[in-house]
């Protein structure tokens, strides 16, 4: 963290950026993560199991995440920035997706937390 911040910005603070962003890998649009993606992803990452796109081995726990489009790509943010690296891309296919529900997309593009309706 920078000396003098004293906290981390909240994910929603992307929100006015995200029509912006893009997949480095597919190009697609990006949203944040809902929260039950996340907390697989996490658990993962605690099993010592996902790795990046590098092949590095990730193991800090993320408090948020984008995910593009097509679900197939998460990209962490730490300290509030995403980190829109190809290297640093964790595929989610090492995601266990059986103790997890995959992301629910609405009609405008937004992953929304599986538990809302509709």
């Amino acid at each position: 963290m920078i000396r003098g911040m004293t906290s981390e910005l909240p994910p929603h603070a992307l929100s006015p950026w995200l029509p912006t962003l893009r997949c480095p890998q597919t190009g697609e649009c990006l949203s944040l993560s809902d929260d039950s993606t996340l907390a697989a992803l996490n658990d993962a990452m605690g099993r010592g199991i996902i790795k990046n796109e590098l092949g590095d081995l990730s193991s800090r726990k993320l408090d948020a995440a984008l995910i593009n489009e097509s679900l197939t790509f998460l990209y962490p943010i730490r300290c509030g920035i995403p980190i829109l690296l190809h290297g640093e891309a964790i595929h989610t296919h090492q995601i266990d997706t059986n103790n997890a529900s995959r992301p629910n997309v609405s009609a405008d593009g937004t992953i929304r937390d599986s538990s809302q309706a509709g």
